[in-house]
């Protein structure tokens, strides 16, 4: 079985997120122009609860599916695990903190551009 190098494995995986990132901050937008905030505070607020709900799916289902599809990365220890593994609850919850501030910082450029 071929194996990417660790950059190559690193670089998709970055593009892989620049990509998703693009493509949610687009949903959040829609979903924030449906709740209709009347304030900056409003929109920020929607966004944050958008954002860690997004984080909390994302964080249970990442963890149970991506053992099962990723390879390890050579060189890194890992054994597929990527999401939790060998690291302390901590690591779920400033992901799903990550997805939050993802939320907020979407939120705020849209509602500012769009009051």
């Amino acid at each position: 079985m071929h194996r990417a190098s660790r950059g190559l494995t690193y670089a998709a995986g970055l593009a892989a997120h620049f990509l998703l990132s693009a493509m949610f901050g687009l949903v959040y937008a829609w979903l924030i122009e449906w709740i209709a905030p009347a304030t900056f505070a409003e929109g920020a607020a929607a966004g944050l609860l958008i954002g860690l709900a997004h984080g909390a799916v994302a964080t249970i289902l990442v963890a149970r599916a991506l053992p099962h599809l990723n390879a390890p990365v050579p060189g890194n220890g890992s054994r597929g695990e990527v999401v939790l593994d060998g690291h302390r609850r901590s690591t779920a919850v400033v992901w799903i903190a990550a997805h939050g501030v993802f939320g907020l910082t979407v939120a705020a450029a849209y509602t500012v551009a769009t009051l």
